[in-house]
């Protein structure tokens, strides 16, 4: 047994090796050629580590940046996460794999980062935004794809973060991508994306009432959303699952209602 250090004499593991006939003694000969096979490997190792490391260093890097752009707008403060727990949660009951849910954690959290090439003025407007403000507000999605593919985030995980405006019936953007065009994981964060946005506040509206929101989903379920991805979010409400997730957001409106009630 020869044990594989990296070049800091790190323990990385044991190299083991055996004669072919029984009895037989390996030379000197054989133990360099083990010793040296044992080097390579230990290198590769050690590389091979070292850029994962960076590798998640980074992805933590953006995901900070991506909270940081967040924090600096209480409406959208948080939208990240809820997003990336609501689409786990909507891809585990629909039984997707493990590595599908990796790409959606990676692919949520970082979903928005493309906004941080987006003026204030713009993300903030308290009305509705105009025409050229609309083209602009669009760009984020193309901008966080050009932002984290240099990171070799794997396909699936940079679509998310390209294509989480698509429309099942190719009204989306920035690609007008349709129906089997958006593999399933897509069309589940467009879902959980869209329903994030109705159940918090926005600087145009408050948070949509539990009516609205169940109106707006069945409305659009098979034209800009996947119906069957909406019928399982709309179990998960029924199961009060997501009333955790969104306590202070309801709470919220519960309060202006009652307060609109005693006016």
């Amino acid at each position: 047994a020869e044990a594989v250090k990296d070049p800091r004499r790190e323990t990385l593991g044991v190299l083991v090796v055996s004669a072919d006939q029984p009895g037989k003694r390996f030379t000197e000969d054989d133990l360099d050629l083990v010793r040296a096979v044992a080097a390579v490997a230990a290198t590769a190792v050690a590389n091979d580590s070292m850029v994962a490391a960076m590798r998640a260093t980074f992805l933590h890097t953006l995901e900070a940046l991506a909270n940081s752009l967040e924090a600096r707008d209480e409406y959208t403060r948080g939208h990240s996460q809820r997003v990336c727990d609501l689409s786990l949660m909507i891809a585990k009951e629909m039984g997707v794999c493990e590595e599908a849910l990796a790409e959606i954690r990676v692919g949520t959290l970082l979903h928005d980062i493309g906004k941080i090439g987006i003026p204030d003025a713009v993300l903030n407007k308290p009305g509705r935004l105009t025409d050229e403000e609309f083209a602009l507000m669009r760009k984020h999605p193309v901008i966080g794809y050009e932002i984290c593919k240099p990171l070799g985030l794997n396909e699936g995980a940079l679509m998310l973060i390209r294509n989480h405006h698509e429309k099942l019936d190719g009204s989306g953007y920035p690609d007008g991508l349709r129906g089997g065009e958006l593999p399933l994981s897509v069309r589940i964060v467009c879902v959980a994306d869209a329903f994030d946005a109705m159940s918090s506040r926005r600087p145009y509206r408050e948070v949509m009432d539990e009516k609205l929101r169940l109106e707006q989903l069945n409305r659009f379920a098979g034209t800009q959303f996947d119906p069957v991805v909406v019928q399982v979010l709309k179990v998960l409400l029924r199961q009060g699952r997501l009333d955790e997730m969104y306590k202070d957001h309801w709470h919220d409106l519960e309060t202006v209602n009652n307060r609109l009630k005693a006016a």
